[in-house]
């Protein structure tokens, strides 16, 4: 299958080849989506962004307009590095190859968490 990028780096094409970065990018995005889904079932019940990181980049009432951009654009940017990373020069950087994308990973799982158990909290 020949995939053609039009506003992407080289080694982002390349990273759509390597099945283990893209395993990750999956399993990423699989996360984000299942964190902005539990968000705007939290922010519909009538709470807020409750993480002040999150909250400079979403607003305390995120909507799907600026979740999913912001999100896409995690995902590349983690998908990108983590293959500069398992192609790199440098034996120690190729070894923590999957931490971008792993730290993502968790970040969003413990969005989820957090929307999940804060559902039962009183606004």
């Amino acid at each position: 299958m020949i995939m053609e990028c039009i506003l992407l780096s080289a080694s982002l094409c390349r990273a759509t080849h390597d099945k283990p970065v893209m395993t990750l990018a999956l399993s990423q995005s699989t996360a984000l989506l299942a964190d902005g889904v539990t968000t705007r079932e939290r922010v519909r019940l009538g709470y807020t962004e409750f993480d002040p990181v999150t909250k400079i980049f979403l607003g305390s009432r995120p909507t799907w307009a600026r979740m999913a951009p912001l999100g896409a654009v995690q995902c590349l940017l983690e998908t990108w590095l983590a293959e500069r990373m398992r192609t790199s020069t440098h034996k120690w950087i190729r070894r923590f190859w999957w931490l971008p994308q792993s730290v993502g990973i968790g970040g969003n799982i413990w969005g989820v968490q957090s929307n999940r158990t804060g559902l039962r909290a009183v606004p």
